[in-house]
């Protein structure tokens, strides 16, 4: 997975292993201080943060004058400050790496940032996007009955509504994400026979601008089923938005030190 994920147009290909297993490599760029842990499986809890990124993710890359090597930033976007600090706690655990967190000051929405460009190629890599996201992809390594769940979760936690009325989950997304939806559609019937209705295409006119919007969502009778099998954290239809409780699915966190 670590070499998997090298790219020498992101950074310096110059670094030192210090610790190689089974489950994970320990990594030291050259000219970082920071050591992380790069994991070679695919664990509930990485399947989560792919989907939580692909939803309410931003991976940033920005070209330097004094470098040829870019700068980088990995960023997660919330109203619930103890959802984005549990989130924290899943990636300390899982890459052994520093974060920070913070409000912003225009608005209600806190920001979990993190900088380092191993993490970065991670996440860029396994979902194939970086900077604006363009016609998103369930990666191959989430594709199977026992990991799509927990993608499907960290999307539907970040990005996703649950319709009262009707009883139903969804995703609205952009125009762009129309076989990203379709992905889901199929693989939810395919390995856990979960119907979902559409995707469809549409348009919303707003400040005399036009966006183009694709939805998918559950068929109501499929709806309770749903909920039992996909390991939602973050229930934000059922309560309010700074509340949070882990689904007992996925492992106990520690707090993480550093």
């Amino acid at each position: 997975m670590f070499y998997h994920i090298l790219d020498d147009s992101i950074v310096e290909p110059k670094f030192e292993i210090l610790q190689d297993t089974k489950e994970f490599t320990r990594v030291k760029l050259k000219r970082s201080n920071q050591i992380v842990k790069i994991p070679k499986v695919i664990s509930c809890q990485i399947a989560y943060l792919l989907g939580v990124v692909a939803g309410d993710g931003h991976l940033s890359v920005r070209q330097r004058k004094i470098s040829r090597f870019p700068c980088t930033k990995l960023l997660i976007f919330n109203n619930s400050k103890d959802f984005i600090l549990y989130l924290e706690i899943m990636l300390k655990k899982t890459f052994s790496m520093k974060s920070k967190v913070y409000k912003k000051s225009y608005n209600n929405c806190f920001v979990l940032e993190v900088n380092n460009k191993l993490v970065w190629l991670f996440f860029s890599k396994n979902l194939g996007i970086q900077n604006k996201k363009y016609d998103l992809r369930v990666p191959n390594l989430v594709q199977n009955k026992e990991l799509f769940k927990f993608f499907l979760a960290g999307i539907i936690d970040t990005d996703g509504y649950f319709d009262k009325s009707n009883k139903v989950y969804g995703l609205t997304l952009g125009g762009s994400h129309f076989n990203f939806l379709l992905q889901i559609q199929k693989l939810c019937m395919k390995f856990y026979e979960i119907k979902m209705i559409g995707p469809y295409k549409g348009i919303i006119k707003q400040n005399n601008k036009t966006y183009f919007r694709c939805e998918l969502y559950t068929s109501a009778y499929f709806t309770k089923k749903f909920q039992e099998i996909i390991p939602l954290i973050k229930k934000k239809w059922a309560w309010q938005d700074s509340n949070l409780r882990p689904n007992p699915r996925f492992p106990k966190l520690a707090s993480a030190k550093l």
